[in-house]
């Protein structure tokens, strides 16, 4: 553990690091999925799980209820909720819509880029008289 300063965090089993990993790096990447936020550079990318803190721990929020004991609008509800944010993150809507827009935004100028090069070269080679 980090020891009784740290509240003895554990250190993840090597069994559960491929799976924390990617939550981790899903944490990472959440700019590329909204546009109009914006986070910090974290340290420690692109090292793979070896990039991981060496204690750390992934939690679930627990839902809160309001002072008349009835659920506040801020909870996910039963159906909404997934048991990683990866799982969440391949689910949401918007965020799907966002990233098909990019993907198909990308793939149209590098389509571009090739496409009647062919001609252009041949007119470019034809004599001008």
């Amino acid at each position: 553990t980090a020891g009784p300063s740290w509240f003895d965090l554990p250190a993840p089993a090597e069994a559960d690091l491929p799976r924390l990993h990617r939550e981790v790096e899903a944490l990472r990447l959440r700019n590329h999925l909204d546009p109009k936020r914006f986070y910090r550079k974290d340290e420690g990318e692109g090292k793979g799980i070896k990039g991981l803190p060496k204690h750390f721990a992934i939690g679930t929020i627990v839902p809160s209820s309001t002072p008349f004991g009835t659920q506040s609008a801020d909870n996910l509800t039963r159906s909404q909720r997934k048991r990683t944010l990866v799982d969440e993150l391949v689910d949401d809507a918007e965020a799907k819509r966002y990233a098909k827009r990019k993907f198909e935004d990308l793939q149209a100028v590098r389509g571009a880029k090739g496409r009647n090069t062919l001609h252009a070269k041949k007119a470019l080679r034809r004599s001008k008289w």
